[in-house]
């Protein structure tokens, strides 16, 4: 009962299972939380089990594996709590799996095989019941077609699964051009014709409650520059703040030097 285990940046490598909670016999399993921050797991094909809780007979309530960010490689399983195979047998039907959840916001997923907020797997229990799994802004890759990832709140197998679910918020992004010229003066008697202008300095900023943050900067090429992955949900401004010399020998063929 509230155990915690925390993974904040680093590499995990080849390790099999990462479990905050795990009980080889009887017992509940309570409030275990797993927190991965950022970092790399996985990789190179290693299979990669993550619980909150693993137990065998007992009930698991309030088990929680949160993540924020990070890489994670081929082959990740993740449960906020999981009714494991060392000891269940059929005969273990008052198991009671609930309120256990997984939370993800961030993150790039190579592959994951499955995500469930509780799981009886192929194991008898009493009732899986209002489980949970939470994505935001999470990219997960599915290898080929019939590769792709299995995202459950609750999952049992003859069992009775009721209230739970997965919410699913992946923001959409997009991306804006700017576009930087000047005239000439002497051309502008006579022509409309714009020139680009390399090495203007153009900031991007992003609202944040009353005020604009600085996000990033870029210098024009050939007039132009682009700032990418911008939620379509946020306001955000653009500000030139350095404008180089023109190239003044850049004019129409028949005006003067």
């Amino acid at each position: 009962e509230g155990n915690k285990l925390v993974i904040n940046g680093g590499n995990v490598g080849k390790s099999k299972k990462v479990y905050a909670g795990d009980i080889f016999g009887d017992g509940d399993a309570i409030g275990n939380e797993i927190t991965i921050t950022d970092g790399k797991i996985g990789g190179d094909g290693t299979f990669i089990s993550i619980y909150g809780t693993e137990f065998n007979k007992g009930s698991a309530t309030g088990n929680k594996v949160n993540i924020s960010g990070g890489e994670f490689g081929e082959w990740v399983t993740i449960h906020g709590a999981l009714l494991g195979a060392d000891y269940a047998t059929a005969g273990d039907a008052d198991t009671y799996i609930g309120e256990n959840e997984v939370n993800i916001t961030g993150g790039t997923f190579d592959y994951v095989q499955y995500i469930y907020g509780g799981d009886a797997g192929s194991y008898e229990a009493k009732l899986v019941e209002n489980n949970k799994v939470n994505i935001k802004d999470v990219t997960i890759k599915g290898k080929t077609s019939s590769n792709v990832s299995t995202i459950y709140g609750g999952h049992a197998t003859d069992v009775e699964v009721k209230g739970n679910g997965v919410t699913i918020e992946n923001a959409t992004f997009t991306s804006v051009e700017v576009n930087k010229y000047y005239i000439h003066s002497w051309d502008s008697q006579y022509t409309t014709m714009l020139y680009p202008m390399s090495g203007a300095g153009i900031a991007l900023y992003e609202l944040d409650g009353d005020t604009y943050k600085l996000v990033d900067t870029a210098v024009t090429v050939a007039g132009n520059v682009s700032f990418d992955g911008l939620r379509r949900d946020t306001s955000y401004a653009l500000v030139e703040f350095s404008s180089p010399e023109p190239n003044m020998e850049q004019h129409m063929a028949h005006g003067p030097n």
